[in-house]
């Protein structure tokens, strides 16, 4: 798929699905965290992406959603292209699906709606390569 000024995107966001999603009062989680891994096609044309969150609602409600993202790769893209698409860009465009589905699962139970924090992916890359 070619963009509308005709330049073919280095990631394209394929579709997610939704691996995991525990929420409720007994869940035993010990404290807010989200985690991001992925993983390649052989020929690397294409990553899948999964985040992990652990959340809390207001009145101690705890959850965790595992969310992964499917992602087709521009072929022309290096090694280290590929890391930094992948883990910065991917990421960052399937967090707001996490967001949402938080937020409608903690709409549920009560008024008090648990919304995740904006993250940004460029600094915890970096933070990440320097450790």
């Amino acid at each position: 798929m070619v963009s509308s000024k005709g330049v073919e995107p280095k990631i394209k966001f394929t579709g997610y699905k939704v691996k995991k999603l525990t929420y409720g009062m007994k869940i035993g989680l010990e404290k807010p965290d989200f985690q991001a891994k992925y993983a390649l096609t052989t020929d690397k044309k294409g990553a899948e992406i999964e985040i992990s969150i652990n959340f809390r609602g207001k009145y101690h409600q705890k959850g965790q959603l595992i969310l992964a993202g499917q992602f087709s790769l521009a072929e022309d893209l290096n090694d280290e292209e590929i890391k930094m698409f992948v883990s910065q860009n991917g990421v960052a465009m399937l967090y707001p699906y996490a967001r949402t589905i938080v937020s409608v699962i903690t709409s549920l139970d009560d008024s008090n709606v648990s919304v995740l924090p904006t993250l940004n992916f460029v600094d915890m890359l970096k933070r990440n390569n320097d450790e």
